[in-house]
């Protein structure tokens, strides 16, 4: 069949005037109607596109220079900056002064660990035997799936400021991490082959993608990327959305998802071979957790705990329970979801979950989905807990630089299968404290996944 443009804003923008009958033939998506592309069906497609421009442009003899002009959201960057003569992340001036204070702070780091070296002889070694060992309960696929948003995109500022006037800049910045987390996805998980990244109409500029399309499949070695719009798993009532407690109540809805996948965030990193048992044992989820919950003393002083205090009083009701039974958070690493639960676990929560999907950016007394969902499995023997202990590590990215260097020596010593590193920094520190951290990642995670640039 022939391959149309969607008349989304990107390709209205750039003022395309195609003509269908002029387009050459694509694969599609037979079932849902995305674009899908193989590697030399995307070299074809986005070189009929910059001829196209070159023409609309009346420039066509200039084609070459017409080729190297960024498309918007497809902005061309150096993306090796190991080899970069710019030095984007300062490895030249200042990562010799990393070594420097990892060298001072290391022994007092390991010292302050409770973790370091404790857990070695008793966890267990991969048998690479199980990397590809899938579980039944998954119909021997496991998908990942990725929430992202470029918060620096003044396409997206505006319509945030369109919906809310007073909004904290620092919590939709951009950090540029989620392509270290595809990464060790690529790296370590080789058994994971459907890539799912669901975002407001963007699409990463690390990726060899479609000029000005925002949703489409690609196909690289047996691998698929899916860039899935909000609106293919959203109603339209509740567009557009800014919530990521509402946005992770519908992941499960993308349509061409199997039936367990693996949620992050873009701050969220696998860091050693991690067997597909560290989800799903003997039948079981492996539902990682850490502390009781809720904490019912920052109920009142923090969204986030408001919203497990919430979660955690529904739960209760809805089993039976004591109110204030409690329970355990989910480790903030990595989360593991079955389709099936998923939908159960949205009937018996219908209005509550309808009532968090309205709210456009987060709200005070609405739901957790990882939370419900975590306790909602082991309540029901379909999961077991599992305490992360030194299996999975969150740390918060400060502002004081001593703090930082502290964290990363304590999370390469514990060598947890995933590690979460959250921004917790103000604009004064970011920049800088922002290199560090790549400096670190970009060693960490040098080998590029097939979709990158």
């Amino acid at each position: 069949m022939l391959f149309t443009l969607s008349t989304d804003a990107a390709v209205q923008e750039h003022g395309f005037n195609l003509q269908l009958s002029s387009i050459p033939h694509f694969l599609y998506d037979e079932k849902h109607g995305t674009p899908m592309f193989t590697q030399t069906q995307l070299e074809e497609y986005n070189k009929y596109i910059v001829t196209i421009l070159s023409m609309q442009n009346g420039t066509e003899k200039h084609n070459e220079n017409i080729e190297k002009k960024p498309i918007e959201n497809h902005k061309e960057k150096i993306l090796d900056p190991l080899n970069d003569p710019t030095d984007p992340f300062k490895f030249k001036t200042e990562g010799p002064i990393d070594k420097k204070e990892e060298d001072i702070e290391r022994k007092s780091a390991i010292r302050r660990c409770s973790l370091c070296g404790k857990y070695k002889k008793e966890q267990t070694e991969i048998d690479l035997k199980k990397m590809s060992d899938l579980p039944d309960i998954c119909n021997k696929r496991i998908d990942v799936v990725w929430s992202w948003v470029n918060g620096t995109d003044p396409n997206w500022l505006e319509s945030l400021k369109k919906y809310v006037t007073d909004f904290d800049p620092y919590r939709y910045r951009n950090t540029d991490t989620l392509v270290y987390s595809m990464r060790g996805v690529y790296k370590y998980l080789p058994y994971v082959k459907n890539y799912f990244i669901v975002t407001a109409n963007q699409v990463p500029d690390f990726l060899d993608a479609p000029y000005n399309l925002t949703s489409f499949i690609l196909v690289k070695n047996n691998i698929t990327l899916e860039i899935v719009p909000h609106s293919q798993i959203i109603e339209k009532k509740f567009l557009p959305v800014f919530n990521s407690e509402a946005i992770e109540t519908s992941l499960h809805k993308i349509k061409n998802l199997g039936e367990c996948f693996i949620y992050l965030n873009d701050d969220v990193f696998f860091n050693k071979p991690t067997p597909p048992d560290y989800f799903v044992k003997n039948g079981k989820l492996q539902v990682h957790v850490e502390r009781s919950a809720p904490e019912v003393v920052l109920e009142k002083k923090s969204l986030v705990h408001s919203c497990i205090s919430h979660s955690n009083r529904l739960v209760n009701k809805f089993f039976k329970k004591p109110e204030n039974t409690r329970h355990r958070f989910m480790s903030h690493t990595a989360h593991f979801f079955k389709k099936s639960i998923s939908y159960e676990v949205e009937k018996a929560f219908w209005d509550e979950f309808e009532n968090t999907r309205s709210k456009r950016t987060r709200a005070w007394q609405t739901t957790n989905w990882s939370y419900m969902v975590g306790v909602y499995e082991v309540i029901k023997g379909y999961g077991v807990d599992v305490r992360e202990y030194n299996l999975a590590k969150f740390w918060m990215f400060e502002d004081k630089h001593q703090k930082n260097v502290v964290a990363k020596i304590q999370n390469d010593e514990i060598n947890p299968y995933v590690f979460c590193v959250n921004d917790d920094m103000t604009n004064k520190t970011f920049e800088k404290e922002m290199r560090y951290i790549h400096r670190w990642l970009v060693t960490k995670f040098p080998d590029k996944t097939v979709f990158e640039k």
